[in-house]
């Protein structure tokens, strides 16, 4: 069969392209392998844009393509290696990376070859161990291992390619079409409405005042104060919605209103916000917002839906990033969180996505990370902000500490053993860049309480540790002791810390 037009021009422009880089599991020359490996680093490599990566295998266009046409030939089941390189040269790959993966006791472990030609040019065997909620994570593992290869690479073999920017193709421009100009939507004075709310509220405020102060002590105004609250918040409420319905476009009251709501109604503060961007599609920040109002509901899903929204329509915003990064640390996906973190800091460089990297560097162990970001830091912390901090503090804190029962029980069976001193030295890690990110940032009066509560959880887990080290190595039974102690306050204070957050 002949090579269809559109493969023939690929091939013929191929030299103005990114050099190809043909991707082999190792096993594919023997049994049939389950192992992820070839497409993580394609994935990997897809990033990178210094080599354009085929997988071998009909999963894999390129591939599917040449195959289709016959231009492959009889392509083996299991292939020799002088077979792959046979391939390789059909295919116009420069590159020949030969790779596998799998699962150890401690971590996953990935095995490259790269050829150039029939040369190799590069060979590394890696093994890397992320876990989640006690537990192997493969996936994360194996994508930190092929990011480490091109990193090497990147500074070795592939020094002298340069990654090559994702071009967005041009637009279609109409024939003999007058362009029409969009209307202008004018820009809304909303400087009456912010004072009438403020008004509404300081009203509210004094009433308050004054029934606190006019009462009997007999009398649990309590009840009274929070009708009031509750009814000069509703009146702010109504306000702007009215000042919506007369200017459905403009997205400063939309905000202004989700704002209002979100307080008293996350959920109907989500709804408003994603009504809104139905209305108003291009404007990302208001799926960014209903997002918030689901993260705030602790309900991921959804959030991940808002955001996957806002991405197709603008990848690099970093108010995307930045609620994408708070996803991942929920799911305790620190590896995903920091790709995203990044993004973002590249994007702007500020306060807040130094501060958020910060977060991020320190559920993965990196206290210098951590006090480099923070020293970066010149705005105060707000509400918002440390509300986000605390929220992935303790789902993370919540997963050190099942983590740290499970290892409490192996130390005192096998103290000596060195999956024990591994998972010590991994708590050591993370409990002290968390604790130094802690004390590095200033907390809101509102919520210092609960600030301070966390960081009492985690200095308790430290001493843990301490107490639990001890133990491994001088049998000590009052260190074991120290360490069930420990561990019981460190529960503790974590649940006060969430009392005080629901209240």
């Amino acid at each position: 069969m002949p090579l269809p037009i559109l493969a023939l021009l690929s091939l013929a422009i191929s030299g103005g392209e990114l050099p190809r880089m043909l991707i082999v599991l190792s096993s594919a020359t023997g049994a049939v392998s389950s192992s992820p490996m070839a497409d993580v680093l394609a994935s990997a490599a897809d990033e990178d844009r210094r080599v354009t990566p085929i997988v071998w295998g009909t999963t894999d266009p390129i591939f599917r393509e040449a195959l289709a046409s016959n231009l492959l030939g009889n392509v083996p089941d299991a292939p020799t290696k002088t077979q792959v390189f046979e391939i390789a040269v059909k295919l116009h790959a420069e590159y020949v990376a030969i790779v596998s993966g799998g699962l150890k006791a401690n971590g996953a472990t990935g095995k490259i070859s790269l050829y150039r030609g029939e040369r190799e040019i590069y060979h590394d065997n890696t093994s890397i161990g992320i876990n989640r909620s006690g537990r192997l994570d493969e996936s994360s593992s194996l994508k930190s291992i092929a990011r480490t290869w091109l990193d090497k690479l990147s500074q070795g073999a592939f020094k002298k390619l340069v990654p090559a920017p994702r071009i967005k193709a041009p637009e279609m421009a109409p024939a003999l079409v007058a362009p029409v100009e969009a209307v202008a939507v004018p820009a809304v004075d909303n400087t009456a409405l912010v004072n009438s709310a403020r008004a509404l509220r300081a009203a509210t405020a004094r009433e308050i005042d004054r029934i606190q102060r006019t009462q009997s002590r007999e009398v649990d105004v309590a009840p009274i104060v929070d009708d009031l609250k509750r009814a000069g918040e509703q009146a702010v409420i109504a306000l702007f919605r009215d000042a919506v319905d007369a200017e459905p476009l403009d997205i400063a009251r939309r905000k202004l209103l989700f704002e209002a709501i979100l307080p008293l109604d996350p959920k109907l503060a989500a709804s408003e916000a994603r009504r809104a961007a139905q209305v108003m599609p291009e404007a990302v920040e208001l799926r960014v917002m209903s997002a918030q109002a689901w993260l705030k509901l602790k309900d991921q899903a959804q959030a991940q839906a808002d955001l996957n929204e806002a991405v197709a329509r603008d990848p690099s915003s970093v108010a995307v990033r930045l609620a994408l990064t708070e996803i991942a640390l929920g799911k305790l996906d620190f590896i995903t969180a920091l790709e995203h973190i990044d993004k973002a800091v590249k994007q702007s460089d500020n306060s807040v996505t130094r501060r958020m990297r910060a977060l991020v560097r320190a559920m993965l162990g990196g206290n210098d990370g951590v006090k480099s970001d923070i020293a970066a830091c010149k705005e105060p912390v707000s509400v918002d902000q440390s509300a986000t901090y605390l929220r992935a503090l303790d789902v993370a804190l919540d997963d050190s500490i099942s983590s740290m029962k499970s290892l409490m029980q192996r130390v005192a069976v096998r103290p000596k053993d060195e999956a024990v001193k591994e998972g010590l030295d991994t708590a050591t890690r993370t409990l002290t860049s968390r604790i130094s990110f802690m004390e590095g940032t200033t907390t809101p009066v509102s919520s210092r309480d609960i600030s301070e509560r966390l960081l009492l959880a985690h200095k308790l887990l430290q001493q843990c540790v301490v107490d639990l080290r001890d133990f491994a190595a001088n049998a000590a039974d009052d260190s074991l002791s120290d360490a069930r102690i420990n561990l019981n306050e460190s529960v503790r204070m974590l649940s006060e810390s969430r009392s005080r957050s629901s209240s």
